[in-house]
């Protein structure tokens, strides 16, 4: 975003403060530019693939390192990846394969010390004054850069992942196949975190630590995973007449895991340099963690074609997982699937000149989903070895370990089952030139894992859970597609899609109907709010909209400048009711935080070596509300310390004459009562009343459309390339996230997260102050050799 001169933001503080005054000079430092700058990033790949009639083999090898744009600190991504497989023909009726992968990743980050976790970063240079200087006196950075906790240290992670795949296939008779495969995979993550003491120096040029500062620490962390899985089923291809073909195909398949993670961390480093367990002297913890999973299933399906005409399908799966107990560990999913090809209908002949393909398909399908933790029938008793500290006169040189009693369980807990229907048809026109997809589904979850009926507080302990809950997801697509090649030797293609689905709460134990979780009839994402139309513009609107309303249900003190919430309900106060979807009060369904209208577009030109393609990907409906902790949002916040301001939020509530700043909004220049933003407090408790809660002024169009890549290219001539001994050489320039349309304020990416909910009493808000930096901009030269 772009961000006002330092001073004129300092001029522009509605209240002043000695302490900015003095500390934070008059620099006009642009701390986006500070932080941010180029990286080059490099992917290279390589493939080599050949063979005999009964031996084929292929390998590819890569590598990526992607470096950062911020310009201080650790902060990068490497990748380094190997395919290989090889098919052999045993006999004419043996096959073998093999198919190993081997990737390894790297990654490395500031971890902020305890200024927040990284996510936090985007927030804190947001809030960083212009006017504060990059270096002190001495050369030294500034604490308030936030580029000293930069520097005090780094996560780093390490994954390796290690998979080998084998295969059989035997065919026996005519039509009879025996397949089994079996892949083993090892994972293995090792994580080093480091945390420095941040220094800040005196007048005197002395560092000495700063109060954020922490003890410096290390922690790793091992994770390893263990994992396989093998399949093994047979089936039969056989047909009457030449007309009724049939596949009968069974199965099983076998899969577990055993994962093991390993934490030790430790205080007082000695060294910073060589950070390491026995050089650290300071406190030390230990955890472990181990788990183990396994899963069995079953599995047949029958295929039928009849001329290519009329299509069938029916599946069925017996599964079991090891997340239930005995008598709820197994389910049975079945699916069946009709398709109809019209056009291999002999009464086609007379319409296929005007519509040449049309396929009609149907299906209706269940699937299990094992959503719940891990031992969740078992009463686990929690220890600890915690110190106890609370105890009275304790002291806290003598651990104990203790225990706690264990929560009630559900022993009765088995499988989500998600129950799909879907129509629709294929068509094309003009020879296959333009093509069309349509598909309507609805997906019904039913038996999802809810609330249990609630006990008396003399319980004790929390409820456990039941199968009781059940969600309808509703959806469509629509996609178009042209393709068409001239004889002069252009061809071009372009395709268009748009979907769109709504998902409906249709059973959920809420008896009171409360707002604050989910209710029957909620729609997934809806924001509950308040409608506000405008501000109190002077203090006589003010005066005599409180003598008719109450409004202490929001804050006890107002001012003009302030948000002017509307009594929908006309009862003479504005509150939420009792909070429940029986009595709501002034609330109502002001918008929806999930993507709706989906939509992709994609093209492509290709000339005599040329080519050039492009996708743009948007969302046409989507609202967000952003909370007090939406700094960059906001502007101002609960102090200075936390706002920021760029020169939108200066058109904020002032109705009084300036006088304090010289030259700089003073007199009747300061007035700006016909402002878009509320009066600001720097203060959180009044701040709440006009950005806490969620309203229709402020809720936020998070609709966009972006370029997510652009690409041109040459391939040269077969002319040239044959003398080079190539068999083909091209070179392309490609763009990601180029353009982006968007309505949310300069400085926010509508496709990023926005992290979570913070200060919100409504189901279904959205919003938060964890911004990330949005998608990078990133232009790329590569070139393609195949030899």
């Amino acid at each position: 975003p772009d961000w006002p001169e330092g001073a004129t933001i300092f001029g522009a503080m509605p209240e002043g403060n000695v302490w900015n005054n003095a500390n934070l000079n008059y620099a006009n430092t642009d701390w986006w530019d500070i932080y941010f700058g180029n990286s080059v990033n490099q992917k290279h790949d390589i493939s080599l693939h050949g063979g005999t009639d009964k031996v084929s083999y292929y390998f590819s090898a890569g590598y990526m390192d992607d470096s950062s744009v911020l310009n201080y600190g650790t902060d990068y991504f490497k990748r380094m990846n190997t395919l290989g497989k090889i098919s052999v023909a045993i006999t004419d009726w043996w096959d073998f394969g093999y198919e190993t992968r081997f990737a390894k990743k790297i990654r490395e980050k500031p971890n902020m010390t305890n200024e927040g976790d990284y996510s936090f970063l985007y927030r804190h240079i947001s809030r960083n004054y212009p006017i504060t200087p990059l270096y002190d006196g001495f050369g030294n950075y500034m604490f308030e850069s936030h580029i000293p906790s930069i520097e005090a240290g780094t996560d780093k992670q390490d994954d390796i992942d290690f998979w080998n795949n084998f295969r059989m296939e035997l065919r026996p008779l005519k039509g009879w196949k025996i397949n089994a495969d079996f892949a083993y995979n090892v994972y293995n993550q090792e994580i080093s975190e480091v945390e420095k003491y941040i220094y800040t120096y005196d007048v005197n040029n002395q560092p000495y630590e700063n109060g954020i500062s922490i003890p410096n620490n290390l922690t790793r962390k091992k994770y390893i995973k263990k994992y396989w899985t093998t399949n093994i089923y047979t089936s039969y291809d056989f047909d009457i007449n030449e007309e009724h073909n049939f596949t009968i195909l069974a199965g099983m398949q076998f899969e577990r895991g055993d994962e093991s993670w390993v934490q030790g961390y430790k205080t007082d480093l000695i060294s910073e340099k060589v950070p390491s367990f026995p050089t650290a002297t300071g406190d030390a913890l230990l955890s472990e963690a181990l788990a183990h999973n396994a899963t069995e299933s079953y599995f047949a399906r029958l295929n039928y074609n009849y001329k290519e005409k009329y299509l069938f399908e029916a599946n069925v799966r017996y599964d079991g997982s090891y997340v239930f107990r005995n008598g709820k560990r197994w389910g049975t999913f079945p699916s069946f699937s009709l398709g109809w090809n019209l056009y291999n209908e002999s009464f086609w002949e007379n319409i296929e000149p005007y519509v040449n393909t049309l396929k009609v398909r149907a299906s209706w399908g269940q699937l299990g989903n094992q959503n719940i933790s891990p031992y969740s029938d078992l009463e686990l008793i929690p220890i600890s070895a915690d110190k106890l500290n609370w105890i009275f006169n304790y002291g806290s040189t003598r651990p104990v370990g203790y225990t706690s009693g264990p929560n009630l369980v559900n022993r009765n807990l088995t499988w989500e089952t998600a129950t799909t229907t879907n129509v629709g048809m294929d068509l094309s026109f003009l020879n296959n030139r333009l093509s069309a997809t349509v598909d309507w589904f609805e997906r019904r979850t039913i038996d999802m894992v809810g609330p249990s009926q609630a006990m008396p507080g003399v319980l004790g302990t929390s409820v456990p859970k039941e199968n009781n809950s059940t969600l309808r997801t509703r959806g469509w697509e629509i996609s178009l597609n042209w393709k068409h090649a001239l004889e002069n030797g252009l061809s071009y293609n372009l395709g268009i899609s748009l979907y769109d689905y709504k998902s409906v709460v249709t059973k959920y134990f809420n008896p009171t109907g409360t707002l604050s979780t989910w209710y029957e009839g909620a729609e997934v994402g809806d924001i509950w709010g308040y409608t506000v139309n405008d501000l109190f513009r002077s203090q006589e609107d003010l005066d005599s909209y409180l003598s008719k309303v109450d409004m202490t249900h929001i804050a006890a003190n107002w001012n003009t400048g302030d948000l002017k919430y509307e009594d929908i309900n006309h009862d003479g106060k504005v509150n939420n009711g009792t909070n429940t979807i029986g009595n709501h009060g002034d609330l109502s369904v002001i918008g929806n935080d999930q993507p709706h209208y989906q939509y992709t577009i994609n093209g492509g030109v290709s000339y005599k070596g040329f080519d050039f393609s492009m996708l743009w990907r948007g969302v046409a409906k989507k609202d967000m509300y952003f909370y007090r902790g939406s700094n960059i949002y906001w502007g101002f916040m609960g102090g200075w310390w936390e706002s920021c301001l760029t020169p939108e939020h200066l058109d904020y509530f002032r109705d009084q004459p300036g006088s304090k700043y010289s030259g700089l909004y003073e007199g009747d220049a300061n007035i700006n009562t016909d402002a878009y933003w509320p009066r600001p407090y720097l203060n959180n408790t009044e701040e709440a009343k006009n950005k806490n809660h969620a309203n229709t002024r402020y809720l936020q169009n998070a609709a966009y459309l972006r370029l997510q890549n652009v690409q041109l290219g040459y391939s040269f001539p077969r002319s040239i390339t044959s003398k080079m001994h190539l068999e083909k050489l091209r070179i392309y320039f490609s763009g990601e996230n180029l353009l982006t349309f968007s309505k949310l304020p300069s400085g926010i990416d509508p496709v990023a997260p926005v992290g979570f909910p913070t200060g919100g009493e409504f189901f279904g808000t959205a919003g938060s102050g964890r911004l990330t930096y949005g998608a990078d901009r990133i232009y790329s030269i590569g070139l393609t050799v195949t030899y």
